[in-house]
């Protein structure tokens, strides 16, 4: 699956890093809205916002349906205090914002980045499913695990015509998500999205055509939506398939340092025990979406003689002293450590929450 690193946003002078700020809101006078408030897939919502200072920078970031949080950058007020832009739900043909209730964020700072002035404005994205009908779409099977490879079949096209693959995600949204490079740095594999386009196929004389496709560990489970239709017939089809996960099963001890720790710039320490000797030991975590990534890609984990070791994660994507996306989804994360010699295998869960810092 495609890491999206789209942001769907109009800004201006769009910054990706932002000093952590100092959470320390004073008297709040300034006011967002959206307009419109709700609406399906393709709407564009205006965001509007008055009464902040005249002439100034202010930093701009959104809370995702599930939580997740990301930043979008800062933009310059009016002689009147007003900023106004625009969030498309839909980007072109290639993938659509997630369903659910949106939050923007809109901050004034000041020094040691204090939040001076804050609004919010909320809009929520309804279903926009396209219906297509006049042709067939099918798969080599129903269920499949990541990694799985996925026969895909069309027949019922127009003859040598370009037909448009894409899918929705289960439930209508898949978070943004955290991989992982301690002790270097956080990337942030950007999501929020209910769809995002596979590509264009061609298909034969007949009108058929086939191609395959995988799910990686960073993908949502659940049951997708796929669908394809002719560009020039306009004939289409669609199917379901629902991505699983790998069954793990524990034999060694692992154990989280806090039952909850915040989204962004939060620590997390795991100690685990049981292993064999020596070992290196891989490690992943897993999101509420159940969406799987490595946290051993730069951090090096090692037991000691009596099979134990331990290690951290900061929580949130970030350079040091930087935060621009939080973990992802709020909910119950699991951390799963496996020797890679023994096989030994524990497994950790701890609840991520809203946190103290904003992106």
């Amino acid at each position: 699956m495609k890491k999206s690193l789209i942001v769907l946003v109009t800004l201006l002078a769009l910054t990706l890093l932002v000093a952590v700020p100092a959470k320390t809101t004073q008297a709040a006078g300034a006011a967002c809205w959206s307009d419109p408030s709700e609406g399906p897939i393709g709407t564009d919502f205006w965001i509007h916002c008055s009464d902040f200072p005249a002439n100034t920078w202010v930093w701009v970031y959104a809370v995702q349906p599930d939580g997740a949080a990301e930043a979008w950058g800062s933009i310059k007020t009016d002689e009147g205090g007003n900023v106004a832009f625009a969030v498309a739900s839909k980007g072109g043909n290639s993938l659509a914002l997630a369903l659910g209730t949106w939050t923007v964020v809109v901050e004034q700072r000041g020094l040691a980045n204090a939040i001076l002035n804050e609004a919010k404005a909320s809009f929520r994205i309804t279903g926009g499913t396209e219906g297509v009908a006049g042709a067939y779409l099918w798969t080599d099977a129903d269920q499949y695990e990541k990694g799985d490879t996925i026969w895909v079949y069309g027949s019922g096209f127009g003859a040598n015509e370009v037909v448009t693959v894409w899918y929705e995600f289960p439930n209508g949204d898949c978070s943004s998500t955290t991989w992982h490079l301690e002790p270097i740095l956080n990337f942030p594999i950007s999501g929020g999205l209910s769809t995002e386009i596979l590509g264009d196929v061609k298909t034969d004389a007949s009108g058929s055509f086939a191609f395959w496709l995988s799910f990686n560990s960073v993908a949502c489970e659940g049951k997708y939506r796929m669908v394809a239709r002719g560009n020039s017939s306009g004939w289409g089809d669609e199917s379901w398939v629902t991505v699983t996960g790998h069954a793990v099963t524990e034999s060694a001890w692992l154990d989280a340092s806090k039952d909850v720790v915040a989204a962004m710039m939060d620590t997390q320490s795991f100690t685990g025990s049981g292993f064999g000797a020596n070992e290196p030991i891989s490690c992943w975590l897993r999101s509420p979406q159940n969406q799987a990534l490595s946290v051993t890609d730069l951090q090096s984990i090692k037991s000691d003689s009596s099979g134990a070791f331990s290690f951290s994660i900061w929580t949130g994507s970030f350079w040091p002293g930087y935060a621009f996306y939080s973990e992802g989804a709020l909910g119950v994360y699991a951390m799963t450590c496996r020797g890679d010699v023994s096989g030994a295998t524990g497994i950790a869960e701890f609840t991520v929450t809203g946190g103290t810092f904003d992106p």
